[in-house]
């Protein structure tokens, strides 16, 4: 009983969340109780897009913050399909200054760059700002009852910072003797081969 009090609680801080400016509806399209919008900005969290998770599905973790436009208008829409009003799942988690709500699919999921390129999965890794094309729809089976945010779609928009911390990491400057080959020579065709410009 506690655990559902605590989850109404989390429920209802979410609901409040509309209260903090209009909730445009740009990029939304509703046929029946479905959803389809094009979600803003986000930063990406744990990512299963270029394989399988261990559920069979593809999904990623849009993690935004908590004050954002991008997230209330997403939280507004959620609500929106909740046929159930408060009384089922949804999958959104409040963390701190952090809202991290689950997007997934069964399928493959079509992966595009800044230009609607389309680029491969293992483009998107943990960090990076992206974008989603989501249906948010209401679902009732056995039971169970709630609001699932299926994946459509993802725009990558920029590396994350670790990225660059990380090549800092793994790459540290060099300075010319290291660059040698063990046999005395330059080693500067061999750099150029592999960093063509």
């Amino acid at each position: 009983m506690r655990a559902k009090e605590a989850y109404s609680d989390e429920y209802n801080m979410i609901r409040t969340a509309r209260k903090y400016g209009n909730l445009h509806m740009l990029n939304k399209e509703q046929t029946m109780s479905e959803i389809s919008m094009t979600t803003g900005e986000f930063e990406a969290g744990w990512v299963h897009l270029a394989r399988k998770d261990d559920f069979g599905g593809y999904n990623i973790e849009m993690v935004f913050k908590s004050d954002s436009d991008a997230v209330k208008e997403l939280i507004g829409v959620i609500e929106e399909a909740d046929l159930d009003q408060g009384g089922g799942h949804i999958p959104v988690k409040l963390e701190g200054d952090l809202t991290k709500i689950k997007a997934k699919s069964k399928y493959e999921v079509k992966i595009y760059d800044t230009q609607r390129q389309q680029i491969s999965a293992s483009e998107i890794q943990k960090g990076d700002t992206c974008r989603a094309r989501v249906k948010i729809r209401p679902y009732e089976t056995r039971g169970n009852k709630g609001v699932s945010v299926l994946l459509n779609g993802v725009q990558k928009i920029a590396n994350g910072e670790s990225r660059v911390e990380q090549a800092d990491d793994w790459f540290p400057p060099v300075d010319g003797a290291s660059a040698k080959k063990e046999s005395g020579g330059s080693g500067q065709s061999e750099v150029d081969d592999f960093f063509a410009s």
